[in-house]
Formats: structure tokens, sequence, C-alpha cells
């Protein structure tokens, strides 16, 4: 919830890095994005032209740790993904609740990388007898063309 303050007129959250300075933020949730405080008397605020990041939102970035996609077929679509809370046909040791917020393991059956020191990518066991697991067919991710916020003026508190 944005509290004001009543000296300075400012929007301010706790532990969103509003303070003692006048860098681009969105403490209101703007959805032209982050904007700031000017020195120009005739307009007291305006968008800081921040571009947004594009991004193919079902690929992975680094070595896929943080990949929270919905894919559930290994590549080539060759064998389906098991839930990671099965131990049948492959026990394994992912299982664990301290796994489902770190990895994004839990009880489903998507594409993760719970083992990023051992695994560049997203991966599954399987739920095939012979084939204890394989790779995900999920792309790296890439930058596509940079797009700014749009910038319509809307007064913020005066």
């Amino acid at each position: 919830k944005a509290v004001v303050s009543t000296q300075s007129g400012h929007y301010g959250r706790a532990g969103e890095g509003i303070g003692n300075h006048n860098y681009c933020r969105n403490p209101d949730n703007d959805p032209n994005g982050p904007w700031c405080y000017t020195t120009d008397r005739n307009r007291k605020w305006d968008y800081c032209g921040v571009p947004k990041c594009k991004w193919n939102v079902d690929c992975y970035t680094e070595r896929g740790e943080l990949y929270r996609g919905d894919r559930t077929k290994t590549a080539g679509n060759s064998y389906n993904c098991n839930d990671w809370y099965s131990n049948w046909p492959h026990p394994h040791g992912y299982d664990d609740d301290s796994n489902i917020k770190r990895y994004g393991v839990g009880h489903h059956r998507f594409c993760r990388n719970p083992s990023p020191g051992d695994d560049n990518r997203p991966w599954c066991f399987t739920t095939y007898f012979w084939k204890r697991w394989s790779y995900c067919d999920v792309s790296k991710c890439e930058f596509s063309s940079t797009s700014y916020y749009t910038r319509t003026h809307n007064p913020k508190g005066g």
C-alpha cells in the first residue's frame, strides 16, 4: 500500500528502495513504468524511459535453475516427465520441500534444473523405466527487440 509523506508528497513503500534520492522507481505500479520527480517547475514528475526486457517466456537463462515454464516432455517429445515427488520408477532425492522454492520442483512434472552444478539446462526424470532422466526441449532465452514504456503523462499527486 502506497504511503504519501505529508512533508514531501513523495510516494514510498518499505523495502522498495524509495529513499532520500531521486532514482527512477514505480511505487504506485503505474502501468506506464518507472518515474521520478523532476527539477522542472512546470513538470513535477516524468517517466524515465526505462527499456522493457522482452523475453520468450518459455525459455531458460544461465543454467536453467530459475526456469519455471510448463514443459512436461523431454527433447524431441521422446518421454513424459515424471512428478518430482514420485520415486517410481526412478528413486531420487529431489522430493524434498526445501527444493520447491530453491529450484521449483514440487508436486508437478514440469522440467527444471535442480542440479545447476552438474547440468546446464532444464531436465526431468522420465516415466519410462529404461530411461532415468533426459534434458527437456526448452530453448535458451535470447533478447528480442527492445521496447520502452509508453510516455503518457498523468499527474501524480499534483
